[in-house]
């Protein structure tokens, strides 16, 4: 497991060299934070998956979550912009699949949340995106560290994505809200349990295949709070840098000095495709 924080992006070099973080690690972590804040532009609401424009070219990482888990800060902190996403205090906000154009070729996809009374029809069409959509790449569960245990609809998620055997990354959001005192080993718990959960689906649903696709990766729960600060207890020294690299490397990039296109993405031997070229369908 791996604790990371939302704050604000800064520059993540002098921070992670100061406290003893490997050359290659404060080169990847700047290079994913530049990619990040290379631009973070809407593009399109969709209700169902027949609304989205056809794109054969940019990779998607999708966005899921229970109803106020947090999505929206999330989103408006990985880009480091606020109010990108629309924060709202009432649950459920979010009524439509939200596409944004990230860096120079990535897109976010945020989802309406799941439980509280959102709407009924979102297993349906978000199962239908994660099983049909071309050019998907992987997936980023948000659960809440408020619940201290993943909830029967956050386990339902995170099987539907071990059928569908889609890559997945698991960020805990709201660690904040515990005590200072308690949250490291609130957050421990809650990381052992959802990878318990994840070790268990991926020998039983997929033949040790699901978590194997995440190639690279150095953990597949990630630990988030607004402000927080290093905590050596859980190695912590790199803000949101690791959530950065890590969604990338899902989408297909080779994180280093530099993000390029690794083979997955350079199966399009044509000119770059701007996110105004994605066709609509």
């Amino acid at each position: 497991m791996q604790c990371q924080s939302t704050a604000a992006p800064v520059d993540l070099r002098p921070t992670l060299a100061a406290k003893g973080a490997p050359l290659p690690v404060v080169r990847q972590f700047a290079a994913a934070q530049r990619f990040f804040e290379h631009g973070c532009d809407f593009l399109y609401s969709a209700e169902a998956l027949r609304h989205h424009p056809r794109n054969e070219h940019v990779p998607e990482i999708v966005v899921l979550g229970a109803s106020n888990v947090g999505k929206s800060s999330f989103l408006n902190a990985l880009v480091g912009r606020e109010g990108r996403a629309k924060v709202g205090q009432r649950p459920g906000k979010t009524k439509l699949m939200n596409a944004f154009g990230v860096g120079p070729r990535l897109i976010l996809v945020d989802t309406p949340g799941y439980g509280y009374r959102s709407q009924a029809a979102w297993g349906a069409e978000i199962l239908k995106y994660l099983e049909m959509r071309q050019r998907l790449r992987g997936a980023v569960v948000l659960l809440s560290l408020i619940k201290r245990q993943p909830s029967p609809e956050d386990l339902w998620v995170l099987r539907a994505l071990a059928e569908l055997n889609t890559r997945t990354l698991v960020v805990v959001t709201k660690a904040d809200r515990q005590r200072p005192a308690e949250w490291p080993l609130v957050c421990s718990r809650m990381a052992d349990a959802v990878l318990h959960e994840m070790d268990s689906l991926d020998e039983t649903v997929c033949g040790y295949r699901w978590r194997a696709a995440v190639a690279g990766a150095e953990s597949d729960v990630y630990v988030t709070a607004a402000g927080m600060d290093v905590d050596g207890k859980l190695g912590n020294g790199a803000g949101m840098g690791g959530v950065r690299a890590a969604i990338l490397q899902m989408a297909g990039f080779d994180v280093r000095a530099e993000v390029t296109k690794t083979a997955d993405n350079v199966v399009y031997a044509g000119p770059t495709v701007s996110f105004d070229d994605i066709q609509w369908g």
